[in-house]
């Protein structure tokens, strides 16, 4: 589990050492949940890993906000 700050220092030192890799998102599908709650799932492949996504998304009064996002490794 990543905590807020971490995510954000994590973000940051990417743009300054960006890594030569390309990311390939596929399998998308999204699941209503309520009637302002979706689930996206996808599978993501960074180079040689490869994981199944789940993020949770809920509409606000002004935009989307990310409620739960999981990732778990499935193979290479």
């Amino acid at each position: 589990m990543y905590d807020r700050e971490l995510v954000l220092q994590s973000v940051a030192a990417r743009s300054v050492d960006p890594m030569d890799e390309t990311w390939i998102a596929s399998d998308f599908a999204c699941r209503r949940l309520d009637t302002r709650t979706y689930a996206l799932t996808y599978f993501l492949r960074q180079g040689e890993r490869l994981s199944r996504r789940l993020t949770i998304w809920r509409r606000t009064a002004d935009n989307w906000q990310v409620v739960c996002h999981h990732g778990t490794l499935v193979g290479g």
